[in-house]
């Protein structure tokens, strides 16, 4: 997600035994997407569920809900563009 909003993901790593890491250079990211826009859609579609999803979770009537029944209600949004009010 960070890849696709510009900023910065930090992890903390632990491991029981020697791992290789692997990391993905933000330039090259940037040039697949401009060159596949269908996975640059996919993968926006993506991390929009993952913090739809996570909002759910984190309160707390959301948070009761099955895995079910949050991807019920993730697939039932519908995209909404707000105006800001006069006033």
């Amino acid at each position: 997600m960070a890849l696709l909003e510009h900023t910065t993901r930090m992890a903390t790593v632990r491991a029981s035994s020697d791992v290789e890491v692997l990391r993905l250079d933000r330039a090259a990211v940037e040039e697949l997407l401009v060159s596949a826009p269908d996975l640059k859609k996919y993968l926006e579609l993506h991390a929009s569920r993952r913090r739809l999803n996570n909002f759910f979770r984190t309160y707390t009537a959301f948070g009761r809900l099955s895995v079910d029944a949050t991807a019920t209600m993730l697939a039932e949004l519908e995209p909404q563009t707000a105006t800001p009010a006069s006033g």
